[in-house]
């Protein structure tokens, strides 16, 4: 991790600063302030600079933003706010893509890790050749993390799977092993109750029967009841298995650009090493 963060310091900064949406919109300008809540982030103002476009832009919209270390003019500056450079962040998005790993939150940590490829890849067009290299071993890197994640999300829906089709036959043999025990009661009672003259008055027999057919009918309610659940549960079944086949089919295409990235990186630190 040590080298990985050592590469990231000879990364580019980047251009200015903007805030992404996830509706897909996005702001450039200058970021005046990071909270909790939000990002504050001025996107224009008029020719005396006497009146500023200031948006203030709720978290729960911000898909991703960068403030560059280099965008911030003289007498802006505001100590709520981190200042980024290339390298900063794409630390940034490996370290939340990391964090969002640990919590099981691997679409959010794949998103993050692909942007963090993407920027490194932006920088291996640099004109400086240890730059473009390690900035192409970086990319490699970060897609080899989003395998990664996709591998942890198919492990996580085949867990979720198993959990739903173990819960599912449990649920179903107990069902049946009540239906089973119950209608043996109730052949014992018929059995019990057969060639003797059932009297007028004869109360406690009577009620052991009617116990048993309350029993059968509160049975059959459950079983209904479990049928419906379980149709319910095949059609999560369904879609866990297409979410799965899905990762699946991502983790093949990433896994070809690894070895196109690695190829990438090999090939541009010989030609650098043979220069030298």
């Amino acid at each position: 991790m040590k080298y990985l963060y050592a590469m990231m310091l000879c990364v580019p900064l980047l251009q200015a600063d903007f805030v992404e949406l996830r509706d897909g919109r996005r702001f450039e300008g200058t970021i005046l302030a990071e909270r909790s809540d939000g990002i504050e982030i001025q996107i224009g103002q008029n020719d005396a600079g006497t009146i500023k476009r200031v948006l203030h832009i709720h978290a729960s919209e911000v898909k991703s933003y960068a403030a560059d270390a280099a965008g911030r003019r003289p007498g802006q500056e505001r100590q709520e706010v981190s200042r980024l450079s290339g390298s900063d962040y794409i630390e940034r998005l490996l370290r939340d893509a990391e964090k969002k790993v640990q919590v099981k939150d691997y679409d959010s940590a794949v998103e993050q890790f692909l942007q963090a490829a993407e920027v490194a890849g932006q920088t291996g067009e640099s004109d400086e050749e240890k730059v473009k290299v390690e900035a192409l071993e970086l990319r490699a890197h970060a897609l080899r993390l989003t395998v990664a994640a996709l591998e942890g999300k198919v492990e996580l829906i085949e867990t979720r799977t198993d959990g739903v089709e173990d819960g599912l036959k449990e649920e179903k043999d107990r069902l049946e092993d009540e239906w089973e025990e119950l209608n043996d009661e109730i052949r014992e009672a018929e059995k019990s109750s057969s060639g003797r003259k059932i009297e007028i008055g004869q109360g406690p027999r009577s009620k052991s029967k009617g116990d048993l057919e309350q029993r059968k009918e509160d049975l059959q309610i459950e079983i209904i009841r479990f049928r419906q659940r379980s149709r319910d549960m095949s059609t999560r079944l369904r879609q866990l298995e297409e979410e799965k086949a899905l990762a699946e089919s991502q983790i093949k295409i990433v896994e070809e650009r690894v070895e196109q990235a690695e190829e990438s990186a090999k090939l541009a630190r010989r030609d650098m090493e043979r220069r030298r």
